[in-house]
């Protein structure tokens, strides 16, 4: 919780610095009406990442409320509800809910190599933020089977 707190206050801090950067390149010669109609303006000044911001709390709220139940469980619902965002990337053939434990921890490992914060930069810091939330579940759910 604290370094969620830390990474949503880093945030902030880039998008005021943004606002200001903008703010100050955006200042028209007085005398001139560039400004868009109201309704306009109001779409223009809502944040494109909020809404992601917000989903990313409501998906973090998601994983918390999956965890304790089986790794199966688990794993069908994140590559379903967040497919990882490398090419190809999918839960193996075959996977069921009485795969074998070498199977499921076999797919699992594939899940944390998807999933893992370290591949995810190009993605944001809010799915990379994810996806380091998602690896501690597969973690704990990889360690359960040793």
């Amino acid at each position: 919780l604290k370094r969620r707190k830390e990474i949503i206050s880093k945030i902030d801090g880039l998008r005021q610095r943004k606002k200001e950067k903008n703010g100050k390149e955006e200042e028209e010669p007085k005398g001139t009406n560039t400004n868009p109609p109201p309704q306009q303006q109001q779409e223009k000044s809502s944040n494109p990442n909020q809404f992601k911001e917000r989903e990313m709390e409501i998906a973090l709220d998601a994983i918390n409320s999956r965890k304790g139940g089986s790794a199966h469980a688990f794993l069908v619902w994140i590559y379903s509800a967040y497919p990882p965002k490398k090419d190809n990337a999918s839960l193996p053939d075959g996977f069921s809910p009485f795969s074998s434990p070498f199977d499921t921890k076999s797919a699992l490992r594939k899940a944390i190599f998807h999933y893992h914060p370290d591949h995810a930069d190009a993605h944001g810091i809010n799915w990379k933020h994810f996806c380091g939330e998602v690896l501690k579940c597969l973690n704990n759910y990889y360690h359960s089977f040793k």
